[in-house]
């Protein structure tokens, strides 16, 4: 075997040369006919085209010529548009035609179109060929060589192959490749590529220059051999090659022996109601599942096959008769008993003859089919109690597992794993890697091996992957969080240790980590660098739909990287919103089957979710569920794109994680129970508990989670803020602080737009306005509906009050609140909120706890005036709770009178005694938490013993307010407890 190399702008290519005679290939050549008749060119050319069309297939005119730059012969000309003949028989003026354009010297060769002959038989083509390798600018010398070596590898593997054909018409091509003409008496679809492998593929349609044509020369024999299945033939080769997997061949196998009973299957389907997309392609809805979008199901008439997104399956017409029949569902395999049925269908409805069932030995096929012994599995991970194997792919082989033993703490590799467990029919479960377009197209992302190392080590590596990738801009504490985060994915399962405790939506938690920032802000390179430390990665941009997400996530059971995933609705109404809610709390998505209604599928969906974005989710929920990174423009000169050196590293970490997984799988235990010190979001805690069970292997991940949790529950209060709800609660905020709002009953308020005073007669009047959802409708440009959903979504009061008050003697809807409710959302959306900043701004008096909550809701509250003291009027059923209760705290509160009819009138003593704060000074140094600009300099001891810090400004802002107060200095620090109030 020969090779040529040569120098191009200083590229190096390597050129195979593959052998140009039947010598080379140990076989003994066979004299030739015309190859040594000494004619003109033009008639042998002639001639060999009549050969051709005795056969019944389509010749065409082509002209070859030399690219001196390249040095190889791949410049060629068709004459005709010959796709014509890909659905019709050429006629004999046509073939005219092709012959006109031989004998005028305008073509110099011709080619035929491979299919199906009149005699019924179907012509092939074996080529034994492959391209130059041309060596790329910034690829190493090591690894061109590696790659020359696999192509070297695979040519012989095809020279092997080709030995093996039976004699048959055998031409060297125009680039000394080989092509080997066959004759199969089995209908052959699509064609067989493995020219990576074997240099080898085989031609089952298409147009394929052949000799006598310019360079082209017959070097066996003068006849086409027949093969009763080249294709089954082929697959045999290349498994003595080991080159197939044994269960794939088997079940290429069957496929085979089904396409003995095709038909056309444009008679399955009305084609006029689908789109024509090409020649022979056609697309529309799916004809017995449907489809949301009209356009899942395509066929492809040429090669008499039809394919379904939505189930990811495809097959023949056959197939397509037994789902319209209901024998099996879309995606489901056909055989057993439903093959036959299937076969009955056909005869019945006269897609297929008896004679022809008859005839073809049935019953085999059918024993080979009912009595399999082993079914084989696809699964990326097995877990048992004695081991885990998990798949690794070097992108070279097949995909294999690394299994670690539990007890002897051992690793090895294997290619399937057998756990003694039958199915249904007794057959024996295999359980292989899979290996599919997800992997081969490197959508999801594997481990090639494992590499042993510590926690420690593997941290450091990481936080030196994030220098070379990535540019914090300052943030690096924040994504060193994140980073480890991503770790943390590798031990999602470890939330359920015991699978008979697994519940669907309960124990897990699995955070989003939206990368958020304008473009060019670096947000897809941070992604880049948390995809490639996360398990198993499954890539995706700006999808659409939701369904391509979550049935590969079933299948590979790993973590999801959305680009571009801002879409235009992310409400509560989205499915994106529904999807990423279900993931991050481990709840399966369920759809019904379209075909069985009495079958539900459910697709598992768990794993964290990285996103980049420009903007927030509008859902609160899902915003709540989220760790927010802000990306930052940088000034640091890295590489535009990720190179390879970056990719190597990422690749490496993931050898590396993989070892760390199986290694520590049984001792890593996720405490549910487990807490972060000064957090309060507990969905954050949540995230994070998979690291606090990784810091017992590596202690300094405690000091991480310190230094930075705190800084992200921030962030997502600030994020909070913005959204629908944040706002509303923030405008809530503004007016409390400012002391607009009205006490409607005790621990219950309203609040208003404005108050003004003004003057008449001397006195001074009161106008009060109350707040209502059109002035909020106004402000924020929503409807008055969508925020009064909001706000009661929120729960800043009990449920069942009426919002009917009389202000200024009109009735208005008003917005009420209660400060114990009202300020667990005031921690949750107001950036910088102190503790019982509503309950000091309200200043809830003894009173107010007086009235437990258990109490029955008062149906009038109207403060009159008595003289000069307070008259409180309630329904009897109320001020009977009331007085009962205040006579337990107070034994000085009795009632005036007795009860009369639906109202009770009583003096509450506690009016006329002010409640009770002390202040002293304070030098701690902390800001204000009320106003967060200014040093806080008193601090003050409320009613109840509880004590908080205000600057000079904010103290006498609160004693100008609370006038009723009594403001006391003290020099102590023990608290007074409620004991300052008792009557």
């Amino acid at each position: 075997m020969n090779t040529k190399s040569n120098t191009d702008n200083n590229a190096f290519y390597y050129t195979p040369s593959l052998p140009s005679s039947k010598e080379e290939l140990d076989v003994a050549p066979e004299n030739t006919i015309l190859t040594h008749l000494h004619v003109d060119k033009q008639v042998l050319l002639t001639s060999m085209c009549y050969y051709h069309a005795t056969l019944g297939r389509p010749v065409v005119p082509t002209r070859t010529w030399k690219n001196f730059q390249s040095g190889r012969y791949d410049k060629k000309m068709d004459f005709i548009e010959w796709s014509k003949w890909k659905h019709s028989e050429q006629t004999s003026e046509e073939f005219q035609t092709v012959c006109s354009f031989i004998e005028s010297g305008e073509a110099n060769g011709f080619g035929v179109l491979m299919g199906r002959c009149k005699d019924g038989r179907y012509l092939c083509l074996f080529d034994h060929d492959t391209k130059t390798l041309r060596r790329e600018q910034n690829e190493s010398e090591e690894v061109f060589q590696k790659r020359v070596e696999h192509q070297k590898t695979a040519i012989l593997i095809g020279h092997t192959i080709m030995t093996k054909l039976p004699p048959t018409k055998t031409e060297s091509s125009v680039n000394n490749g080989l092509h080997s003409s066959i004759l199969s008496c089995t209908p052959l679809e699509d064609k067989d590529n493995y020219h990576d492998q074997a240099a080898i593929e085989l031609i089952t349609d298409g147009l394929v220059i052949v000799a006598p044509s310019f360079g082209y020369r017959n070097i066996g024999s003068d006849v086409i051999a027949e093969m009763q299945n080249p294709r089954q033939w082929l697959y045999h080769q290349l498994q003595q090659n080991c080159i197939l997997p044994k269960a794939k061949e088997e079940h290429l196998k069957k496929s085979v022996k089904a396409e003995s009973y095709n038909f056309d299957i444009a008679q399955l389907v009305d084609l006029t109601k689908f789109a024509h997309r090409g020649n022979s392609e056609y697309q529309g809805a799916h004809p017995v599942h449907g489809s949301t979008t009209g356009n899942n199901f395509t066929i492809n008439t040429e090669k008499n096959f039809y394919y379904c997104f939505r189930c990811e399956s495809g097959g023949s017409a056959l197939h397509l008769l037994a789902i319209q029949n209901g024998l099996i569902n879309c995606g489901d395999q056909l055989r057993g008993d439903n093959f036959k049925k299937a076969l009955n269908f056909a005869v019945d409805k006269g897609y297929i003859s008896k004679e022809v069932v008859a005839q073809s030995k049935t019953k085999t096929v059918y024993k080979e089919l009912d009595e399999t012994e082993t079914i084989y599995v696809s699964r990326p991970t097995v877990v048992t109690n004695e081991f885990i194997a998990e798949m690794i792919w070097s992108r070279t082989e097949l995909p294999k597992y690394v299994k670690y033993v539990f007890q002897t703490e051992t690793f090895e590799i294997v290619s399937e794993i057998a756990l003694g467990e039958l199915d249904a029919k007794g057959r024996t479960i295999i359980y292989t890697p899979p290996y599919n377009d997800s992997l081969k197209k490197n959508t999801v992302i594997v481990p090639s091996s494992y590499i042993e190392c510590s926690f420690e080590e593997v941290f450091s590596d990481i936080d030196a992957f994030v220098v070379l990738s990535y540019d914090a801009c300052g943030q690096d504490a924040l994504v060193r969080l994140l980073t480890r985060i991503a770790v943390g994915s590798w031990f999602m399962d470890r939330f359920v240790a015991d699978p008979l405790y697994d519940i669907a939506g309960s124990g897990k938690f699995a955070p989003i980590l939206p990368i958020r920032g304008p473009s060019q802000s670096g947000k897809n390179r941070l992604a880049f660098v948390l995809r490639l430390l996360s398990y198993r990665p499954y890539f995706q941009m700006s999808t659409y739909r939701i369904p391509s997400i979550f049935r590969p996530i079933d299948f590979w059971h790993g973590s999801i990287v959305l680009d571009e995933a801002d879409f235009n609705n992310t409400n509560e109404k989205s499915e994106l919103i529904h999807f990423l809610n279900c993931r991050a709390t481990g709840t399966p998505i369920s759809r019904q089957n379209s075909v069985d209604p009495n079958k539900t599928d459910v697709f598992d969906n768990f794993g964290i979710t990285i996103l980049t974005q420009r903007r927030g989710f509008d859902d609160n929920a899902t915003e709540s569920r989220a760790i927010p990174f802000y990306s930052q423009s940088s000034d640091k000169k890295l590489p535009i794109l990720e190179t390879d050196e970056m990719l190597m590293k990422g690749l490496q970490l993931q050898n590396k994680l993989l070892y760390l997984r199986m290694k520590y799988y049984r001792q890593v235990t996720i405490d549910k129970e487990a807490w972060v010190s000064d957090l309060s979001d507990h969905r954050l805690i949540a995230a994070l508990l998979p690291l606090l069970a990784l810091s017992k292997f590596n202690p300094a991940l405690k000091d991480t989670i310190t230094a930075t949790a705190k800084a992200v529950e921030m962030a997502k209060i600030e994020e909070k803020a913005n959204s629908m709800d944040g706002q509303l609660i923030n405008c809530l905020w503004e007016k409390i602080k400012e002391h607009l709002f009205e006490e409607y009953q005790p621990n219950l308020y309203y609040v208003l737009e404005s108050i003004d005073v003004t003057e008449s007669d001397g006195k001074e009047i009161v106008q009060r306005e109350a707040l209502t959802t059109t002035m909020l409708a106004e402000q924020f440009k929503w409807s008055p509906t969508s925020i009064r959903k909001a706000l009661n979504s929120l729960g800043i009061a009990e449920k069942g009050l009426s919002p009917v008050v009389r202000v200024n003697g009109k009735n208005v809807k008003v917005i009420f609140f209660m400060p114990d409710l009202i300020e667990k959302r005031l921690k949750e959306f107001v950036v910088g909120y102190g503790q019982d900043g509503v309950t000091v701004a309200t200043v809830a008096t003894v009173a107010t706890s007086f009235i437990p909550r258990g109490a029955p809701k008062q149906q009038t509250l109207n403060v009159d005036s008595a003289g000069d003291k307070p008259i409180l009027a309630l329904s009897l059923e109320s001020s009977k709770f009331a007085v009962e209760a205040l006579a337990k705290e107070c034994v000085s509160c009795e009632p005036v009178d007795n009860y009369v009819s639906s109202v009770s009138v009583f003096k509450p003593p506690f009016q006329s005694v002010k409640t009770t704060y002390r202040y002293r000074q304070y030098t701690g140094g902390e800001y204000c938490p009320l106003c967060n600009s200014a040093k806080a300099t008193v601090e003050i001891m409320d009613h109840k013993g509880d004590e908080f810090i205000r600057c000079q400004s904010c103290f006498e802002k609160m004693m100008a307010t609370y006038t009723s107060v009594n403001w006391e200095p003290y020099e102590y620090r023990e608290k007074q407890g409620a004991s300052l109030e008792v009557c």
